[in-house]
C-alpha cells in the first residue's frame, strides 16, 4: 500500500526568479495547500508532492516553477486552462492516460509565454495533439515516446517553428504526410526508431537545414528514395540499423556534406553500389553487415579518407578482395565477425600501400582456432596491429603487437 500510494505522487519542482536573481536561498511557497514543499539539496527550490490523483489546482502566484511534474497520476484528460495560472519551463505529464481524447483544445493555455519542454511519453496517445500544442510558441522539446501514433498529418507541428527536439521513439508510425515536418527549420534532433514505417516521400525532410541527429532504426524501410534527405546540410548522425533495406547507391546519401556518423547495421543488404558513400567526405564512422553482400569491389568504400571506425558484420566469404580498402587512410578501429566460420582472415593488401598498421585495432570474434599464432593476426601483429576479441564461449583473446 505505501508503494501504491508513493507511486501516485505528483511532484512539483519550483525555482523562485526572485532567488536566483539575489543569488540566496529563499523560501518558496507550494502551489496549493494540499502539498508538502521541502528543499531541494539547498538549492532555491523546493518540491511539492500531492497525494491526490486529480490534477492540482494552481493559484495565481509571483512564482516560476522550474520543473512541473504531474507524470503517472492516472489523469485522462486536462481540461481547458487547467495551467492558466502556471508559469514554467518544463511540464511533465509522462505516464497518464490520456488515449485518443485527453486534451482539450485549450488545455495548454497560459504556458505560451515560457513552456520549453513537454513531456507525453506513454500516455497512449493515438494522434499527435496539434490542435492543443498549437499555441506553445516557446515549445524546443516535445516527447511523445511509447505512444500508439501511427500517422503525422500535414503541418502536425507547423505553428510550433521553435522546436529543436521531437521524439516520437516506439510507436506505430505507418506513415509520415510529405509535409508534416514543414516549418521545423530549427529542428536539430529527430527521433523516428522502432516504428512501422515502410517508406519515407521524397523531401519529407526538407526545410530542416539544422537537424544533426535523424533515428531512423528499427522501422520496415526496405529503399531510400533519392532526394530523401535533401536539404540536411548539417546531418551529422544517421542511424538506419535493423530495416529491410538491400541496396546501396550513392544517390540515397547525396547532399549529407557535414554527415559523420551512419549505421546500417542490421539490414539485409545484397549490393553496395560503387562509390556508395563516396558523396559522404566527412565520414568517419560506418557499421553494416557484408554477410549477404554478393559483390564486393574496391570502388565500395571508396573516398572513406577520414573513416577512423569500419564495422563490416559478418563476413560469408573465404577472404575479402584486395584492396577494398584502398582509401582508408586514417582507419583505427576495424570490426570483423566469423559466426559462420566461413572467413579465413585479413590480408595487408586489404589496405593502402603505406597504411599505418601500428594504429590499427581489429576486432574479430569468434576467433577459430582460440589463439594468437594463428598466420593472418601473426603478420599483423609483426606489423604493429593490435587483435582482439573472444573465441567461442566468449573467452577473451588478446593478441598484442610482436617484440624481438
Amino acid at each position: 500500500m505505501r508503494m501504491l500510494l508513493l507511486r501516485t505522487f505528483l511532484v512539483v519542482v519550483l525555482l523562485s526568479d526572485s532567488a536566483r536573481s539575489r543569488g540566496r536561498k529563499s523560501r518558496v511557497p507550494c502551489a496549493s495547500r494540499d502539498c508538502q514543499c521541502r528543499k531541494v539539496k539547498g538549492k532555491a527550490r523546493m518540491t511539492c508532492v500531492w497525494v491526490n490523483r486529480r490534477l492540482p489546482v494552481f493559484h495565481p502566484r509571483d512564482v516560476t516553477y522550474d520543473r512541473v511534474n504531474i507524470a503517472n497520476a492516472n489523469l485522462t484528460r486536462i481540461p481547458k486552462a487547467a495551467f492558466r495560472n502556471v508559469s514554467t519551463t518544463q511540464l511533465d505529464l509522462s505516464g497518464n492516460l490520456f488515449g485518443a481524447s485527453g486534451f482539450n483544445r485549450g488545455a495548454f493555455v497560459g504556458l505560451e509565454a515560457r513552456l520549453e519542454v513537454l513531456l507525453l511519453p506513454h500516455c497512449r496517445l493515438a494522434t499527435v495533439p496539434t490542435s492543443s500544442i498549437s499555441r506553445l510558441r516557446r515549445l524546443a522539446t516535445l516527447n511523445l515516446d511509447g505512444n500508439v501514433i501511427s500517422v503525422i498529418p500535414r503541418n502536425a507541428f507547423k505553428r510550433n517553428r521553435k522546436l529543436r527536439e521531437l521524439r516520437l521513439f516506439q510507436n506505430q508510425l505507418r506513415n509520415i504526410d510529405a509535409k508534416a515536418f514543414r516549418g521545423l527549420a530549427r529542428m536539430e534532433r529527430l527521433q523516428l526508431a522502432q516504428n512501422r514505417l515502410p517508406a519515407l516521400w521524397k523531401g519529407n525532410f526538407r526545410g530542416m537545414r539544422n537537424l544533426t541527429t535523424l533515428d531512423l532504426s528499427g522501422n520496415l524501410l526496405t529503399r531510400i528514395v533519392p532526394g530523401t534527405f535533401s536539404g540536411l546540410n548539417r546531418l551529422k548522425w544517421l542511424d538506419l540499423a535493423s530495416n529491410l533495406l538491400t541496396s546501396l547507391t550513392k544517390r540515397m546519401f547525396k547532399g549529407l556534406k557535414q554527415l559523420q556518423y551512419v549505421n546500417l547495421d542490421g539490414n539485409p543488404l545484397t549490393h553496395i553500389g560503387d562509390g556508395a558513400f563516396a558523396v559522404i567526405p566527412r565520414l568517419k564512422y560506418l557499421s553494416l553487415d557484408l554477410a549477404n553482400v554478393s559483390r564486393l569491389s574496391p570502388g565500395s568504400f571508396v573516398r572513406l579518407a577520414r573513416v577512423k571506425t569500419l564495422i563490416v558484420g559478418d563476413v560469408n566469404r573465404p577472404a575479402l578482395p584486395a584492396r577494398l580498402f584502398r582509401d582508408l587512410r586514417r582507419l583505427k578501429n576495424l570490426s570483423v565477425l566469423n559466426h559462420r566460420s566461413v572467413f579465413k582472415g585479413l590480408t595487408p593488401e586489404l589496405f593502402p600501400a603505406k597504411f599505418g598498421f601500428g594504429r590499427l585495432s581489429v576486432w574479430t570474434a569468434p576467433l577459430r582456432p582460440c589463439n594468437c599464432d594463428v598466420a593472418w593476426i601473426r603478420e599483423f601483429n609483426r606489423r604493429g596491429a593490435y587483435v582482439h576479441g573472444y573465441c567461442d564461449g566468449k573467452r577473451p583473446i588478446s593478441c598484442q603487437k610482436l617484440t624481438g
